[in-house]
C-alpha cells in the first residue's frame, strides 16, 4: 500500500508567513529605492508615480488602492484570492512609503545609477522570497494569469500588452520613464530565477512507497484459461499413407473446444471404422477389371 503525498507541515507555517511578510517589505524598500534614483521606475510604479502627482495621496497608498483596484478585475477572471494576495497588496506599498521616507535622494548620476541597480537587485531577492514562501500571485500577476486564461493569448503577450499600457499611461500622468524602467525589466526576470529556487521552501519529506515483494515479481501465463479460437473453415488434404494419416488433425468448429485429436492407423481400428477415405478411393474407371477365369 503506498502512502498518500506529503503535504507542507503545520511546523513551517510559521517560517512561510516570516519569510512571506520579509520578502514583501524588501520588495518595497527596493521599490523605494528605483524611485530615489529618479532614473525611471518599473512599470507599474510608473502608472502610480504619475498618479501621486495628480492625487493628495503617497505613493504607498495608491499602490494599495491600485491594487484593490486589479483584485476587483479578478472577479469577472475567476482567480481565487489568497492570502499571499492580500498581504502582496497591502504590506508592498506601505514599506514603499517607509523606504521614501527613510533614504535620502542620492547626488551624482553613477550614485544613482548604483542606487537604481541596487533596488532592481533587492526587487529580485524579496521576489524569489515571498513566492517561495508558496502563498499564491500577486494581485497584478493574478490580473495577468486571469487574461491569459479568458482571451486564450500566450502569457508574454498579455505581460506584454499590461506592462506597454501601464507604462504609457503612467508617462503621460507624469511618471519617470528611463533607464531604469528598462534596467527592471530585463533584469528582474533572471533575478527572480535565480534567487526563486533558493528560497523556495520544500514539502515535508515524502515517505517511500511501500510495495508488496509479491507484486513486484513478473506474471507469467503458461496456458491461458481461454485460447483463441479459429473461425472459418480450415483445409485438411487427405492423407496419402498411413504415417500422414497418424499425423493428421482433424478440423475444429468454432462451436467446439480446441481439443486437437490425433487419429490412428487403419490397422488398430475397429473393423466399422476402417473405412477408407472417400476422397482416396480409385475412380470406377481407374479400378481393374477381375480375371475371369477360363474352362478348359
Amino acid at each position: 500500500m503506498s502512502t498518500p503525498r506529503a503535504l507542507k507541515t503545520l511546523d513551517r507555517l510559521p517560517r512561510r508567513v516570516l519569510q512571506l511578510a520579509v520578502g514583501l517589505a524588501l520588495f518595497g524598500i527596493g521599490v523605494s529605492l528605483i524611485l530615489k534614483s529618479n532614473l525611471g521606475a518599473a512599470s507599474w510604479d510608473v502608472l502610480t508615480q504619475g498618479l501621486s502627482h495628480h492625487l493628495p495621496l503617497s505613493f504607498g497608498t495608491i499602490t494599495i488602492i491600485m491594487s484593490g483596484i486589479v483584485l476587483l478585475c479578478w472577479i469577472p477572471l475567476r482567480q481565487r484570492v489568497g492570502f499571499g494576495t492580500v498581504a502582496n497588496a497591502i504590506l508592498i506599498g506601505v514599506f514603499a512609503d517607509v523606504g521614501l521616507a527613510l533614504f535620502p535622494t542620492p547626488d551624482g548620476f553613477w550614485v544613482r545609477i548604483a542606487v537604481m541597480l541596487l533596488g532592481v537587485v533587492l526587487v529580485g531577492i524579496a521576489s524569489g522570497i515571498y513566492i517561495g514562501a508558496g502563498f499564491g500571485s500577486g494581485p497584478r500577476d493574478g490580473l495577468m494569469i486571469g487574461l491569459h486564461e479568458v482571451t486564450g493569448l500566450p502569457i508574454w503577450v498579455v505581460r506584454t500588452a499590461l506592462e506597454v499600457f501601464v507604462v504609457v499611461v503612467g508617462w503621460l500622468l507624469g511618471g519617470t520613464v528611463g533607464i531604469g524602467t528598462l534596467a527592471f525589466a530585463v533584469l528582474i526576470g533572471p533575478l527572480c530565477q535565480v534567487f526563486l529556487p533558493l528560497f523556495a521552501i520544500r514539502d515535508a519529506e515524502r515517505k517511500p512507497t511501500v510495495v508488496d515483494p509479491a507484486l513486484e515479481a513478473p506474471v507469467v501465463v503458461t496456458e491461458p484459461e481461454f485460447a483463441p479460437i479459429a473461425t472459418g473453415s480450415i483445409p485438411v488434404q487427405p492423407p496419402t499413407s498411413p504415417a500422414a494419416q497418424a499425423s493428421h488433425v482433424t478440423p475444429v468448429s468454432p462451436a467446439t473446444p480446441p481439443v486437437s485429436t490425433v487419429t490412428t492407423p487403419a490397422e488398430a481400428r475397429e473393423p466399422e471404422q476402417a473405412q477408407p477415405v472417400r476422397a482416396a478411393r480409385p475412380l470406377p474407371e481407374q479400378q481393374p477389371e477381375p480375371e475371369r477365369s477360363v474352362d478348359a
